[in-house]
């Protein structure tokens, strides 16, 4: 009779794990589900922080235990590869808007140094304003530490500062010519120069 009451009694504290561990991953799939419309909203509105705000929830640790439940083996699989999927498609969406505004800082840039040219203020200390902003704006993107984990993004970021940087150390001469312009017209005025410098282009 012991042994049939210890029986028994081992059988009920194995329901209970049981049970307890598919209530742990039935919360687990909720919460899943939640992060994904909650992606996608701030996604959509391409806010960088809110996306990697959902990403710390995703990548906490989770249940290590299903406690041989059929159903939570079955739930837990389908989180873990839901989360794999969902991180995967947040690292694309990442890179996808780092590089949609460095290419905006970029142009902004860009139309900053083409107004300063064709402006009234055309003097170094204007020139050098727009030399720091604009730099700072391209080189300020920086890699979040969940992208910086992803091999594949840390490659392309790398092929993409290769072919910023060219740009921007063309763009840290336009002082040093603006000076010899300077100099130049100092020199030789334009009232008895017949060749004038023009403004940089």
């Amino acid at each position: 009779a012991q042994k049939a009451d210890k029986r028994s009694s081992d059988l009920g504290a194995e329901a209970k794990t049981r049970k307890e561990a598919l209530q742990a991953w039935l919360r687990e799939l909720k919460q899943c589900s939640a992060n994904a419309g909650e992606i996608q909203k701030v996604t959509r509105r391409k806010d960088t922080d809110g996306i990697l705000s959902v990403v710390a929830k995703m990548t906490r640790a989770l249940p290590t235990e299903t406690h041989s439940s059929f159903c939570a083996d079955l739930i837990a699989g389908f989180v873990r590869n839901r989360n794999d999927v969902m991180l995967r498609r947040v690292q694309h969406d990442l890179r996808l808007l780092r590089t949609a505004r460095r290419q905006l800082a970029l142009v902004t840039f860009g139309k900053e140094l083409t107004d300063w040219d064709v402006g009234n203020q055309r003097n170094m200390y204007q020139l050098q304003k727009v030399m720091a902003e604009g730099v700072s704006g391209v080189r300020g993107i920086p890699m979040s530490d969940f992208e910086m984990s992803d091999d594949y993004t840390q490659r392309l970021e790398e092929v993409q500062i290769k072919a910023i940087d060219p740009v921007l150390r063309l763009a840290y001469e336009i002082p040093s010519i603006f000076a010899e312009e300077v100099n130049t017209k100092k020199m030789f005025p334009p009232e008895h120069d017949e060749r004038p410098v023009g403004k940089l282009q």
